[in-house]
């Protein structure tokens, strides 16, 4: 009993230490790398959500996002090499590519997760780099991530954290994604995540984040969908995209989604495919998939 309660003792003291120095290596967000103050975005941003990458690099891990070189080739690698993407509002793009092409650092580069080291990102306009990144998070975007987090509350506070949507709201968000009956079923919305957790599968969790952005949905312009159907099966997989482009799409909204499986993305407007960091195609689903020589079309087969 001693040895296993000094081993619990001891990994609890080094999760201790690594949180420490995550606080106190880790820069600030909300300190400019240049050392200038953000600006505070003007009334109304962004009123339509067009997005403009502008020859956008940057990397991880290294000085203000700069590019790796391999000292033995003398070769040098981005995360993200000169992306260049003009996106008008209203349309729903998906990105494709293999592990490691760059997709979902696309999108953390959109949502100021990450600094890009060159190059620059628009939203209606306006470079993001100029505005605080939470404030940008908030006020433009609308995320749907990979592994969704919920606290350990109630399903009502996980679905609406400040609590700005009625009962009704929530149960009609559910009943959108098919998921109301089995909330019901588990205590309903004051039932404790904590409990359903070890009841829920990874599908339902994901079918309950989105019903979490549904509810938020008229607040941003642009929608992010972080490859949120790639540990689904099919059948869920084209229901959430479904969901996705009926309730988040339309004139005045934009969809970014990085996609695993390709046949969830076919109802999209363009796909952009990625790979070591850079697009490589980009055109309308059936006009890649048209063509025999595209990468779009290689991986479809490789699917099928």
């Amino acid at each position: 009993m001693t040895v296993m309660n000094y081993t619990s003792l001891e990994t609890s003291l080094t999760a201790v230490s690594r949180i420490k120095t995550f606080e106190e290596n880790t820069p600030s967000e909300e300190l400019r790398a240049d050392g200038r103050t953000f600006e505070e975005p003007p009334d109304g941003w962004p009123h339509s959500g067009r997005v403009i990458f502008a020859s956008v690099s940057l990397n991880y891990d290294t000085p203000n996002n700069t590019a790796l070189v391999d000292e033995k080739t003398a070769t040098t690698w981005y995360a993200l090499n000169d992306i260049s993407l003009s996106i008008p509002t209203g349309q729903n793009i998906a990105i494709v590519g293999r592990s490691g092409s760059g997709k979902s650092t696309l999108l953390s580069a959109l949502a100021r997760m990450t600094d890009v080291a060159a190059g620059s990102i628009l939203v209606d306009g306006f470079d993001t780099s100029r505005f605080l990144p939470s404030v940008v998070r908030s006020r433009a975007f609308n995320i749907i991530p990979q592994e969704p987090f919920f606290f350990h509350r109630t399903v009502a506070r996980n679905l609406d954290p400040f609590g700005t949507h009625s009962d009704e709201e929530m149960l009609t968000a559910l009943e959108k994604v098919h998921l109301l009956d089995v909330v019901i079923q588990m205590g309903g919305l004051r039932a404790e995540i904590g409990k359903l957790d070890l009841q829920l599968s990874q599908g339902q969790k994901q079918l309950l984040a989105l019903a979490r952005a549904l509810l938020a949905k008229s607040e941003a312009k642009i929608v992010l969908v972080d490859e949120a159907t790639s540990s689904v099966d099919q059948h869920t997989a084209r229901m959430m995209q479904e969901v996705i482009l009926h309730e988040f799409g339309g004139p005045d909204k934009t969809i970014f989604a990085v996609a695993h499986q390709l046949r969830t993305v076919m109802e999209f407007d363009t796909i952009v495919v990625m790979e070591a960091g850079r697009i490589i195609e980009r055109g309308r689903p059936s006009d890649l998939l048209e063509d025999p020589e595209t990468a779009f079309r290689r991986m479809w087969d490789s699917q099928s």
